[in-house]
């Protein structure tokens, strides 16, 4: 087993984070989920693995420890994993996606994708057409999306007091 603790900024939940284990020799355990407190994860194959921490929305790295060792019948206590300190790697934001008249898209699936970082990654908007996301702060825009209605870039703020607005005309 691997003991760890992970520290990540306030108002950044672990719930909409993924702790994965990757084994070097191929293989691994991912994904777990955390409530923040320092843990045990155990029914790890003996070998040496990566331990990171990526956003559930669009699978964006946010911390990463390579050359964990894992012997069998022993808890490894690495030094890098306790704790983890992720703090300043992530922040939350909340977009609100609405129509030029100013009502909601509600319950729409949008397509995002951040320039420069990776593959396009889906979320789905409440009633009242907000979507709530974990990114990495490098990510400075977004572009939003719904199938058959147009794609907008959003410029995405380092801090936020409330929702983005994101128009999108039908």
């Amino acid at each position: 087993s691997v003991a760890l603790e992970v520290v990540m900024d306030e108002g950044v939940s672990f719930m909409r984070c993924l702790l994965k284990f990757e084994r070097e020799e191929g293989g691994g355990r991912s994904p777990d989920w955390w409530a923040g407190a320092p843990i045990e994860i155990d029914r790890l194959r003996p070998g040496t693995y990566d331990v990171y921490v990526e956003t559930r929305d669009g699978d964006f790295e946010l911390g990463r420890v390579s050359g964990v060792a894992v012997v069998a019948g022993e808890t490894t206590r690495d030094a890098r994993l306790a704790p983890l300190d992720l703090r300043g790697t992530a922040h939350t934001i909340s977009l609100r996606v609405v129509r030029p008249d100013g009502s909601p898209w509600r319950r729409r699936n949008l397509n995002m994708r951040a320039p420069g970082h990776g593959r396009s990654f889906w979320e789905k908007t409440d009633d009242t057409g907000t979507v709530q996301l974990i990114l990495p702060r490098v990510v400075s825009s977004l572009q939003v999306s719904i199938k058959e209605v147009g794609t907008v870039l959003v410029n995405v703020p380092t801090t936020s007091d409330g929702p983005i607005r994101v128009e999108l005309a039908e």
